[in-house]
């Protein structure tokens, strides 16, 4: 049997990190990944990926990795069970990353903060070509 998937994406939101007992810490986060093809209007969709790392991986992912940050997640396809406050019954589909990958280098990733911190200016600060 085989259960191995890779992802590659952006982070939708800074990883969240937290102790689960004594000697455990899980990492949890979001990652958007585009779809190949595009829909019947052009489009490409877009799925939203939940995962999971364990002690070092997630203190790995909290020290390098945060919102927007590209990301090449490897690892296994686990179904996630849970019940909420009134005893009902969820569950969803995630990956447990066994490892991942930085999806930019450093110096594309500081052109894109540059770029972001751009569109952040005030219209008539925008440069005029």
């Amino acid at each position: 049997m085989l259960n191995h998937c890779t992802f590659f994406g952006r982070l939708t939101a800074d990883p969240e990190i937290r102790q689960a007992g004594e000697n455990s810490v899980v990492g949890k986060f979001t990652i958007a990944v585009e779809r190949d093809i595009p829909g019947k209007d052009g489009e490409r969709g877009v799925d939203f990926i939940h995962c999971v790392a364990w002690n070092q991986l997630a203190r790995f992912l909290s020290g390098y990795f945060q919102k927007g940050s590209a990301i090449l997640v490897c690892g296994r396809l686990q179904m996630s069970r849970w019940k909420d406050e009134n005893g009902s019954p969820h569950e969803r589909a995630e990956i447990s990353a066994d490892t991942f990958y930085f999806g930019e280098s450093s110096a594309s990733k500081k052109a894109r903060e540059n770029q972001r911190e751009d569109n952040a200016l005030p219209f008539d600060a925008h440069p005029v070509d």
